[in-house]
C-alpha cells in the first residue's frame, strides 16, 4: 500500500510489471498476449441497452458470429442503487446509460455485468466515467471516481487520514462493496515499496488485495482499491474472469508434482538487466536463469505440462541456430537535416519500404522523440491510415520508429488498433489478392528482413527453432519468428527480434530490441557460482503452490482468439514472496532482483540516517529521506548540514513534483534544445531546469544563465520560493518598501521576494539578521520545501500542477 498521484502511478506500475516479465521470459516465442479483465480499457462504439454481446470467430476467413447472452438476476434499477449506495458522490451524477454485457472492452471474458455510464455535470462542462455491477450477485465490480475537482475538496499534504487510517477504509468498503466474501476470502497483497509518491498534488492510497478461490489463490482474481487523503473512496475494481470454477481437490500430489516437475528444470546463464527509474541506464548481472520457469505449469488433475494457453505439453530443450548472413545487409542512413539526422520523410520512406499495404495508405502523424527503451536514441514515429467505413475499430492504421540517427526500423506493426484475427482480411482487400507461402519460404523471407534491418544480425542474433511451450493451435496461420540476442555465448535478457507476417508473407509486425551499453556493461562479468550450486539455491527457495490458473481469454497475432478457461494447477512460486522477480547472481553466489533498483523507496522499517536524530529539523529531513528527495551517503550519513548547490535544490524539488524524475535527463522525453546557456542535455541538472521553466518558476529569457554548480544562498532560495507559489511579479513590486526590519536589510538586493517569503514562513521573520549571501544546508532547503508543500491549496494559485 502507497501514496500516489492518480493514473500516473497505475501506469508506472503496469510498465515495470511488464518489463519485468519480458525480462524473466526472453526465450518464449508467442507473439503480443494481453488479458483482459472486467476493468478493461473501453474500445470506442456505441451499443444499445441489454443487447446481447456478440463474438467474432477467430478465423479470418469467417463471417459467422457466435452470441453469447448475458444473464441478469438484479435490474438495471437495482444495479444502479447499488453504486450509488457505496459512492456518495454519484448523487449528483446521471447515470446516462445502462446495458447488460461489457461491450466496451475486448475482449471481455465475464460478461455478466451491468454496465452503467455516469454523467456529472459541472457548470458547463460535463465529464463521464463507468461503473460495472455483476448482474448475478448484484456485487460492485468496478467504479473510478475521475473529472475535475476544486482545490478546497482535494487532499494535499498532510492527509486528513494516515495511510492505516485509510487501509481500515478501504478494507471495510470491500466487503461493503463483495458482501460474499469474507476474512479468510481475501489476503492483502504484498506491495513493493516505491516511492512514496509525490509530495505535491492531491494525496492518494492505493490498496490491493488477493481473492482466494475455494480457499486458494487465483492470480486474475484480485481487488484494487484507492482511498484520497480525506479518507474517501474514489477507486474500486474487482476482477472477474468466470463464474465457475474446477474443483479444488487435485487428483496429483504436490509431492509427485513436485518430482515431475524438478526433473524437467534447467538453468541457463544469462545477461540479466536491473531496471532503473524511468530514464536512466539498466545495470547488469550475470544469472543463473530457470530456462522455461515462466512456463512450467502442471495441470493439478491430469499432471500435465501445460504453456501458456492451457494446452498439454512436453518440456524439452529451447533450440536456437545462427542467423546465416545474408546477401543484403543494414546500412547506416545518412540524415539530411541541419543536426545530421533523418528528416520525416525519409523515415517514412525507409519503413514504406517494407510493406507495399502502407505504401498504399496515407502519411498520417509523426513526431521526433526519444525511445522508450533508450532515452539518448532519437527516434521518428511514424503513422500511416486509409479512410474506410466507420466501425467500432476505427480506420486500418500502420506504425513505425525509426532511428533518426541511423534510419534502423526498431518497430513496425500492420492495423496495430485491430484485433490480429481482423488483420489477413484488411491485407487482401488492400492487395485485392490472398497467396499462399511454404514455411521454408517465410523463414527466407523473415532471415532477409532481419539481415537487412539488424545491425551484424549474424554475428549477435540466433534464431529459435524449437520452442517446446509454443501453442498448437493453427488459429490464423500466420508464420512467427523470434531471433535472441547474444554476447557470446550468453544471451541477452528482453533483447530480441521478432517477426510476424501473414500466410501470404505480408509484413504484419517487426520488433527489436537492444539495450544500450550492455556490450560494456557486462564485459567484466564472470560466472563464479557454479550450476549446481545455483540449482541448490532454487531447490531452496522455491516450491511448488497449489492455485487456479486463468488461460486465455485473448488473441495472439499468430493463433487467433484462446478461449478462456480455468485450470487447477501447481504453479512455481518463491517460499519467501519477497524474492519474486530475483535471480540467481552468478558473480556473486546471492539472490538479485531485477526491479530493486527501479526507484524503491527505503523500508519504513529500516533506521534512518544516524544524523538525522536529534537534529532541529529531523521531521523534515525524515519526509525527505521517505520520500526519496534526499538520500545516505555509502556510510548511512546525510549530513544534514552540508551545503546545496542552486543545482541541487532545483533537482530536490524536481524530486518531490515527480517521484519518477530522473537526473540528467529530459522530463518531456524530447530533446529540445537547453533553455540556459550554461546547462547542456548532459548535465545533472538538466531535467530538473527545464521543469522550472516549464513550469514557469524560471525564465531563461530574464536569466540566460542558470549558475547550477553555485552555492546556494538564502536571497536566491527565497526569489527561487516566491517564483514557485507566482508571486514574482508581485514580489518586483516590493523591492523598495521598508517592511523588513532585519539589519541587514541593505545588504538584500531582492528585497520583495525575501519579504514575501517571510511572511509564508519559509524563513524566520524574528532573527535580527536575515543573512542573504548565507549558504543554505540540506536541512534548511528541505524544511523551506516542506512549508511549499504545507502551502497547497491554501493560495490562490496551483504551486504544482
Amino acid at each position: 500500500m502507497r501514496r500516489h498521484r492518480g493514473i500516473r502511478r497505475s501506469k508506472r506500475k503496469l510498465f515495470l510489471f511488464s518489463i519485468l516479465c519480458l525480462s524473466l521470459m526472453p526465450m518464449t516465442a508467442y507473439a503480443d498476449t494481453a488479458t483482459t479483465s472486467v476493468g478493461s480499457t473501453s474500445v470506442s462504439g456505441s451499443a444499445a441497452a441489454e443487447r446481447p454481446v456478440e463474438r467474432v470467430s477467430s478465423s479470418p476467413a469467417s463471417t459467422v458470429k457466435e452470441t453469447a447472452k448475458p444473464e441478469a438476476k438484479i435490474t438495471k434499477e437495482e444495479a444502479v442503487a447499488v453504486a450509488r449506495a457505496l459512492f456518495p458522490q454519484l448523487n449528483k451524477a446521471e447515470a446516462r446509460q445502462v446495458e447488460l454485457g461489457n461491450n466496451h472492452s475486448f475482449p471481455a471474458p465475464y460478461q455478466n455485468v451491468w454496465n452503467i455510464n455516469w454523467e456529472i455535470k459541472n457548470g458547463n462542462s460535463s465529464y463521464g466515467f463507468n461503473s460495472l455491477v455483476d448482474s448475478i450477485s448484484g456485487e460492485l465490480l468496478q467504479t473510478h471516481i475521475s473529472g475535475p475537482y476544486d482545490d478546497g475538496d482535494q487532499a494535499y499534504y498532510p492527509p486528513k487520514v494516515t495511510e492505516e487510517e485509510a487501509f481500515k477504509l478501504a478494507k471495510a468498503f470491500l466487503f461493503k462493496a463483495s458482501p460474499s466474501l469474507t476474512e479468510a476470502d481475501i489476503r492483502t497483497a504484498e506491495q513493493p515499496k516505491y516511492a512514496e509518491g509525490s509530495l505535491f498534488g492531491p494525496v492518494q492510497y492505493y490498496f490491493s488485495f488477493a481473492t482466494l478461490i475455494n480457499g486458494l489463490p487465483s492470480p486474475n482474481e484480485n481487488i484494487s482499491i484507492t482511498v484520497n487523503g480525506n479518507g474517501e473512496v474514489t477507486g474500486y475494481n474487482r476482477n472477474k474472469t468466470v463464474s465457475e470454477y474446477p474443483s479444488s481437490t487435485p487428483a496429483v500430489s504436490l509431492e509427485d508434482a513436485t518430482s515431475k516437475y524438478m526433473s524437467a528444470f534447467d538453468l541457463r546463464l544469462q545477461y540479466m538487466p536491473v531496471y532503473k527509474p524511468y530514464g536512466q541506464e539498466k545495470t547488469w548481472f550475470l544469472g543463473w536463469v530457470p530456462s522455461t520457469v515462466g512456463d512450467m505449469i502442471i495441470d493439478a488433475h491430469t499432471g500435465d505440462f501445460l504453456n501458456f494457453s492451457g494446452e498439454v505439453v512436453r518440456p524439452g530443450e529451447l533450440q536456437y541456430k545462427k542467423v546465416a548472413k545474408g546477401d543484403k545487409l543494414f546500412e547506416p542512413v545518412k540524415g539530411q537535416d541541419t543536426n545530421g539526422l533523418l528528416t520525416s520523410d525519409q523515415a517514412f520512406e525507409l519503413a514504406e519500404a517494407l510493406s507495399p499495404v502502407v505504401q498504399s495508405r496515407t502519411r498520417a502523424s509523426t513526431y521526433l522523440n526519444n525511445h522508450w527503451s533508450d532515452r539518448n536514441k532519437q527516434v521518428w514515429n511514424l503513422n500511416w491510415s486509409e479512410k474506410t467505413p466507420t466501425g467500432p475499430y476505427g480506420a486500418p492504421q500502420s506504425s513505425a520508429i525509426v532511428d533518426a540517427t541511423t534510419g534502423q526500423i526498431l518497430e513496425f506493426r500492420e492495423n496495430n488498433f485491430f484485433p490480429p484475427y481482423m488483420q489477413q482480411g484488411m491485407a487482401k482487400e488492400v492487395t485485392g489478392q490472398e497467396a499462399t507461402i511454404t514455411e521454408r519460404e517465410a523463414e527466407a523471407k523473415a532471415l532477409d528482413w532481419v539481415n537487412r534491418l539488424y545491425p551484424n544480425a549474424s554475428d549477435e542474433l540466433k534464431q529459435m527453432t524449437s520452442d517446446p511451450f509454443a501453442s498448437k493451435q493453427d488459429g490464423n496461420n500466420n508464420f512467427s519468428f523470434r531471433f535472441q540476442r547474444y554476447i557470446g555465448d550468453i544471451p541477452v535478457s528482453g533483447d530480441y527480434t521478432t517477426i510476424t507476417m501473414d500466410k501470404g508473407g505480408k509484413l504484419l509486425t517487426y520488433g527489436s530490441t537492444r539495450s544500450a551499453q550492455s556490450d560494456t556493461a557486462t564485459a567484466s562479468l564472470q560466472a563464479k557460482a557454479t550450476k549446481a550450486e545455483a540449482e541448490a539455491a532454487y531447490r531452496e527457495a522455491s516450491e511448488l503452490k497449489l492455485q487456479y490458473k486463468n488461460f486465455g481469454g485473448y488473441y495472439t497475432e499468430n493463433n487467433g482468439y484462446i478461449e478462456p478457461k480455468v485450470k487447477l494447477t501447481y504453479g512455481y512460486t518463491f517460499k519467501d514472496e519477497k524474492k519474486a522477480g530475483s535471480m540467481f547472481d552468478a558473480s556473486t553466489g546471492q539472490w538479485r532482483s531485477v526491479m530493486n533498483e527501479t526507484g524503491l523507496a527505503p523500508d519504513k522499517a529500516a533506521p534512518m540516517p544516524a544524523d538525522v536524530n536529534g537534529h532541529r529539523a529531523q521531521k523534515d529531513l525524515e519526509t525527505m529521506v521517505r520520500y526519496g528527495i534526499l538520500k545516505p551517503n555509502d556510510s548511512g550519513e546525510l549530513r544534514p548540514d552540508d551545503a546545496i548547490s542552486v543545482g541541487d535544490w532545483l533537482n530536490m524539488v524536481a524530486l518531490a513534483v515527480s517521484p519518477y524524475y530522473s537526473s540528467g535527463k529530459s522530463i518531456s522525453g524530447g530533446e529540445a534544445k537547453p533553455s540556459f546557456e550554461d546547462i547542456d542535455s548532459g548535465s545533472p541538472y538538466y531535467a530538473a531546469a527545464e521543469l522550472f521553466v516549464q513550469s514557469k518558476w524560471l525564465d531563461p529569457k530574464v536569466s540566460p544563465k542558470l549558475g547550477a554548480e553555485e552555492t546556494l544562498t538564502r536571497e536566491k532560495l527565497a526569489v527561487l520560493l516566491v517564483n514557485m507559489v507566482k508571486y514574482g511579479k508581485l514580489a518586483g513590486q516590493f523591492n523598495d518598501r521598508t517592511e523588513l526590519s532585519f539589519t541587514d536589510r541593505e545588504q538584500i538586493k531582492q528585497r520583495g521576494a525575501v519579504w514575501i517569503a517571510v511572511q509564508l514562513g519559509f524563513f524566520d521573520g524574528t532573527q535580527k539578521q536575515f543573512e542573504p549571501g548565507r549558504t543554505v544546508t540540506k536541512a534548511e532547503a528541505a524544511t523551506a520545501l516542506m512549508q511549499v508543500v504545507r502551502l497547497q491549496g491554501k493560495l490562490d494559485q496551483s504551486i504544482a500542477r
